[in-house]
């Protein structure tokens, strides 16, 4: 008697297929864990709050040469968090050895580094700290502005400033910064300096604050001309980032499934923001890149958005971009992009240039001007290039 095979029941097919897909997700899983263990264990791959304190283990029981050797590695790495542990762990280094580094670190791409590079300067050359101070007063990025009148006005306080009546001129102008703390900072500098009252207080009426600074303006009107001028602090112009290391490729879909890539984007300027949902800085910067967005498309600058792993899904990025109101690409992270950027873990943004070098990485948020007056030294770069070919 021939015995007919039976047919495979439909919901057997489906609990296997379904079955393989679990385990197929399972050992992805997997594999992703083990490249952020991998990475987290790479040194090269450390973030900012790991590399200061790995690099510190590592070079504390060395020999002063071997410990040097080892920072001037670190220092020349691509992960700007290992330069600024290797600037870092030299906090309490007072001679002129440390000025070469110190001076890279002014000209660095990353903020971090040039504002740790800003504020270690005064003990190794007092009059070269107050100048690269002036310098950072009138510096494109808001926080290296901010970094620097701090740190001014720590050293006013503290030690006194080299010449302190050469920094009048250039504090009378931060009262103008569109930066809220940098005018009162300004101003208690001033108060230092000139032995004057006149604090502009935060808690103070917007009314009181303006008259505060008018004071000061009208104070200086009545000084300028008189004022001793030292040459040597005379014209002292911002200090720009000039590191350009090859910014790592990056393959990811954007949430319209377009695919978002370095090489795709050869010969454009591209701003890479990382961001992350219920968070000041990136509601902050999504306005302001949204802005660089709407005037620069047709020159050749593309701003691409990309989720940190906090966010999920692609239903909740679209919920978090509808909060913040930006309509340029956005995409999910991925372990790579996390890793080959420096193990980023909070907002940050980057500025690649049109040859696939990254100029400028800003920790934090930004305001519009930070980002515009960047990208338009790249695009002057780019347009002078062009002349000279």
């Amino acid at each position: 008697m021939k015995v007919s095979k039976r047919p495979a029941r439909p919901y057997l097919i489906i609990i296997r297929i379904a079955l393989f897909l679990i385990l197929a997700a399972c050992v992805a899983a997997l594999m992703a864990k083990q490249r952020r263990i991998q990475a987290r264990s790479d040194i090269y791959h450390a973030n900012w709050e790991n590399a200061p304190i790995r690099v510190h283990d590592e070079v504390a029981n060395m020999t002063p040469a071997q410990r040097e050797a080892v920072l001037q590695k670190y220092f020349k790495s691509t992960n700007p968090s290992l330069r600024f542990a290797a600037v870092d762990e030299k906090e309490n280094t007072k001679d002129a050895s440390f000025a070469p580094m110190l001076e890279a670190a002014l000209v660095d791409s990353s903020s971090m580094v040039r504002e740790r590079g800003l504020e270690l300067y005064p003990p190794v050359d007092p009059v070269r700290a107050e100048k690269v101070m002036l310098a950072g007063l009138q510096d494109d990025d808001s926080w290296i502005r901010r970094s620097a009148v701090s740190t001014l006005r720590y050293q006013a306080i503290q030690d006194g400033l080299p010449d302190a009546k050469a920094t009048v001129p250039y504090l009378i102008k931060a009262l103008s910064d569109p930066e809220y703390s940098i005018p009162y900072l300004a101003a208690h500098v001033l108060c230092v300096i000139t032995n004057h009252t006149w604090e502009v207080l935060r808690r103070s009426s917007p009314e009181k604050q303006k008259a505060v600074l008018d004071k000061w303006r009208a104070w200086w009107a009545s000084k300028e001309k008189t004022w001793p001028v030292n040459p040597v602090y005379k014209d002292i112009k911002p200090i720009y980032p000039q590191r350009k290391d090859p910014a790592p490729d990056f393959g990811l879909r954007d949430l319209d499934g377009n695919s978002q890539n370095l090489g795709s984007e050869s010969g454009k300027i591209v701003l890479l923001n990382f961001w992350l949902p219920e968070s000041k800085f990136s509601r902050d910067d999504s306005a302001a890149l949204q802005k660089v967005s709407d005037t620069y498309k047709d020159k050749g600058v593309d701003v691409i958005g990309v989720a940190l792993p906090i966010v999920k899904t692609q239903a909740e990025a679209r919920h978090w971009i509808e909060i913040y109101k930006t309509k340029y690409p956005q995409c999910l992270a991925n372990d790579d992009i996390l890793s080959d950027f420096g193990g980023i873990d909070e907002p940050i943004t980057v500025l690649i240039d049109g040859d696939g070098k990254l100029r400028y990485r800003w920790e934090g948020d930004r305001d519009y001007e930070s980002f515009q007056a960047a990208v338009d030294r790249l695009l002057a770069e780019k347009a002078a290039s062009g002349q000279k070919q």
